[in-house]
């Protein structure tokens, strides 16, 4: 090896080595966590020896978005809050029926209200406008075509 080389153990990603000053070195990389999540969905760092999840588990909630709303010739950009996030699905062998049982749950609204803007018209006017956003959001059985 020459100077300033740098390389991993081969059964070991998490141990390094470093030849310095003619005498190697060893680092031992120690992971804060290891969260429990499939290996599909593991998020490796540069040294392939930690790994985070994904924020899959980001939980159903309001998020603030922006959206454009026209009508006719007029038109305005407003921020409405919207569910968004993860909830609970599964698929599991039932032997009920012998077949498989799913779960499905959506992030839905729970509480909602309806709120007003102004659309600005190219004609040099305006228009009320009502829309609704979402006051609060839960997880939900989801149904319908959407789901």
């Amino acid at each position: 090896r020459y100077e300033g080389d740098y390389w991993s153990h081969p059964n070991d990603t998490c141990i390094h080595y470093r030849c310095v000053r003619g005498a190697v070195t060893e680092t031992q990389i120690t992971c804060s966590s290891r969260p429990d999540c499939d290996e599909a969905d593991k998020k490796w760092d540069k040294y392939r020896c930690c790994y985070s999840c994904p924020d899959r588990l980001r939980q159903c909630k309001v998020k603030r978005k922006m959206i454009s709303i026209g009508e006719g010739q007029c038109s305005a950009t407003v921020e409405v809050k919207a569910c968004e996030g993860y909830c609970n699905s599964s698929a599991i062998f039932d032997p009920k029926t012998n077949g498989m049982k799913q779960t499905c749950e959506c992030c839905q609204e729970e509480k909602t209200v309806a709120k007003q803007i102004s659309l600005k018209c190219s004609f040099e006017g305006s228009q009320t406008y009502t829309y609704i956003s979402a006051k609060s959001c839960k997880c939900k059985i989801c149904e319908g075509e959407n789901a």
